[in-house]
């Protein structure tokens, strides 16, 4: 009886560390206050200050497609949304983070700031505002230039999509 008690309770504990309460995400059940006040939004080219063509490109479909697959139903145009976001990317850098005894590279660190907001439009007011969202990410330099500006690419693809997700979970969670 003792044995089957202990059983019960360890069965208990373990399963309820699987299901815990925020481990899980259901899509709209964000606890942030932002995120009540959003029916619908747009969510323009960001502005490129940066001298790295097609950047604003690359952050921007991130955003959307973040925003998207977290809530579908409310990225719309410009003229329909209650709320738009406003980005601009600041600052593009590569930073070498290892070399070899020669001094050839062989990892970076891509770091990206970005100056991101979100506006209520019918009120005029700012919802969220970071002058200063910045991320990076390392990666290693293959050998030849082609796969390193490949590498780069790549690694400013990842580095747009983790920007993404932890914009979005700071509107829709509230952190």
């Amino acid at each position: 009886m003792g044995k089957t008690i202990i059983s019960l309770a360890l069965l208990i504990t373990f399963s309820g560390l699987l299901f815990m309460p925020g481990c899980y995400h259901l899509v709209g059940s964000g606890s942030s206050e932002v995120s009540k006040d959003i029916k619908n939004l747009a969510i323009p080219i960001f502005k490129n200050k940066t001298d790295v063509a097609g950047i604003e490109m690359i952050v921007t479909d991130a955003v959307i497609k973040e925003f998207t697959s977290f809530s579908p139903g409310k990225i719309t145009d410009i003229e329909h949304a209650k709320a738009v976001i406003e980005g601009k990317i600041t600052s593009y850098s590569l930073e070498t983070i290892a070399a070899d005894k020669r001094d050839k590279v062989l990892e970076y660190r891509l770091r990206v700031r970005l100056e991101i907001a979100l506006k209520d439009i019918e009120e005029n007011n700012i919802l969220y505002e970071n002058k200063n969202f910045e991320g990076h990410i390392d990666f290693k330099v293959p050998k030849d230039s082609i796969s390193r500006k490949r590498g780069e690419e790549n690694a400013c693809q990842r580095l747009a999509e983790e920007l993404s997700k932890r914009f979005v979970g700071e509107i829709f969670e509230g952190f």
